[in-house]
């Protein structure tokens, strides 16, 4: 089994989503989907003065920005959905808590978020998703929820140390990023199970 964090709002996280689906797939491997909330990246404008991390962090969005451009005109995706409200808290607070069809939750949270605009971070939103995957099961989408997905973040980042999406969890090793994918796969490929 893979286990793969994501947030929604994350571009890496959407360009991963069909690799990581077709990978999973070919291999006849079961994903673990867990969700893992994200700060949304805020631009960095060049400074007059800058200290030299501010310029390492300044030049490493704008390349990350580059290849998420890249990636979108490829996919023909609108990388500034019109939403409101871009967070996504709600949305993963409801991944943590299903017990069935979370590949398809994550498949439908993505499509609606990137392609549909719908805010994530909205109770008739996740409701409405939830119904079209005919997803019975009772889940919470009040605060307490919210407050379960920061102790389940908090928790995540203690045991393996991150906070990015996507992150991947492989028999103990941590792989932060959607670049690691070939190693991965590499790695299910020889697996003895």
């Amino acid at each position: 089994m893979l286990t793969v964090y994501i947030d929604f709002k994350i571009p890496d996280a959407l360009f991963a989503l069909p690799l990581t689906m077709d990978m999973c797939h070919r291999l006849n491997i079961d994903i673990d989907w867990q969700p893992m909330y994200c700060s949304a990246q805020e631009t960095i404008a060049e400074q007059a003065e800058e200290s030299k991390g501010e310029t390492h962090a300044r030049i490493k969005q704008e390349l990350a920005d580059k290849t998420h451009t890249f990636y979108a005109e490829l996919y023909g995706i609108d990388l500034s959905p019109p939403i409101e409200d871009k967070d996504t808290e709600l949305a993963l607070a409801c991944l943590l808590q299903l017990n069935e069809k979370k590949q398809e939750f994550v498949e439908a949270c993505m499509e609606s978020y990137w392609s549909n605009g719908l805010s994530l971070n909205n109770a008739q939103s996740i409701i409405n998703i939830l119904s079209s995957l005919n997803i019975k099961q009772n889940i919470d989408l009040s605060d307490a929820a919210i407050k379960a997905l920061a102790e389940h973040n908090n928790n995540a980042m203690a045991d393996h140390g991150f906070l990015h999406s996507p992150s991947y969890v492989l028999d103990g090793q941590v792989f932060i990023g959607r670049q690691h994918q070939p190693l991965i796969e590499s790695m299910l490929s020889t697996s003895p199970d």
